[in-house]
């Protein structure tokens, strides 16, 4: 499985919802897969990304920012070719953005828990 060409080597970052009804932040660090319907809605992603305040932008911290809103946290691990989880969301999260990133347009649906997948291969991505 390859990525789509409309997001080769660009960062592209966006959300999935799991059958918990959970968030998850996914990074594609340039060469990941994304669902379809995210890379067709990225610009309302985008939209919806930037809701969250990232004071740690540009260093490996910011993977916090995104936890404490709530986020699991998903980066792209090019050489085992899966989405390796680096957060999960911090017990004193400030929530209030999550119901909003919920009702984004396409926001995919992944048939995992992110609580329980540490790794998430592309083929559940779909």
């Amino acid at each position: 499985m390859r990525p789509a060409p409309e997001i080769v080597g660009i960062e592209f970052d966006w959300l999935a919802i799991d059958k918990e009804g959970r968030l998850a932040f996914f990074s594609t660090a340039g060469s990941g897969m994304a669902p379809k319907s995210a890379i067709d809605n990225r610009e309302s992603l985008d939209a919806a990304l930037l809701l969250i305040e990232t004071p740690n932008w540009g260093t490996v911290h910011v993977w916090d920012d995104y936890a404490s809103v709530g986020l699991y946290v998903y980066d792209w691990d090019l050489s085992n070719g899966v989405y390796r989880r680096l957060r999960v969301p911090a017990g004193s999260a400030n929530r209030a953005p999550l119901a909003s990133l919920k009702m984004v347009s396409g926001v995919p649906r992944v048939d995992c828990d992110f609580a329980l997948q540490n790794d998430i291969r592309p083929e559940i991505l779909r």
